[in-house]
């Protein structure tokens, strides 16, 4: 009798054969294929990555993220506009909070009157809590929402 050796996995680049359940440990992990592994080795799969970081595609694509998220940018009258310097100093004008630089888009630009001559002209920065909180009800001062009890007085840093 002659016994017949069950191929789990095959990878479709560099014909890699997987028998057992150690070789699959040699295939990228993936829940929805079949044995929870990918058609690809680990090692062509990580040559594809870096070959395709490499490409000017994939430049483009990491430009796009860092011009988006870059803390010089502000959103101003539904367009995201670029500033010559960050204008958040990541401490909230309304409560006091105060967070660490590493923490970013902690607090918020405020508008309280678009000028579109100077985009920073009537704004403040607030923290993410008291913007939405504004935002909810514009009318009602900061203060008395304190006093009502709705939102505790901050001490120092949180």
């Amino acid at each position: 009798m002659s016994m017949t050796c069950i191929i789990l996995r095959k990878c479709v680049d560099c014909g890699l054969e997987a028998y057992t359940t150690e070789d699959l440990e040699k295939f990228s992990a993936n829940s929805a294929s079949k044995y929870g592994r990918q058609k690809i080795c680990k090692e062509c799969y990580n040559t594809k990555k870096r070959k395709y970081w490499k490409t000017p595609e994939a430049n483009k694509r990491k430009q796009v993220t860092k011009r988006r998220f870059d803390l010089r940018r502000i959103f101003f009258q539904g367009k995201r506009i670029a500033l010559k310097e960050n204008p958040r100093k990541n401490i909230c004008e309304e409560c006091g909070r105060k967070y660490p630089d590493e923490l970013r888009y902690q607090t918020s630009v405020h508008h309280d009157i678009y000028d579109p001559a100077d985009p920073l002209a009537h704004t403040k920065e607030l923290c993410n809590s008291c913007h939405c909180l504004g935002d909810r009800n514009p009318k009602r001062k900061y203060s008395e929402r304190i006093r009502k009890g709705r939102l505790p007085k901050a001490e120092g840093n949180r």
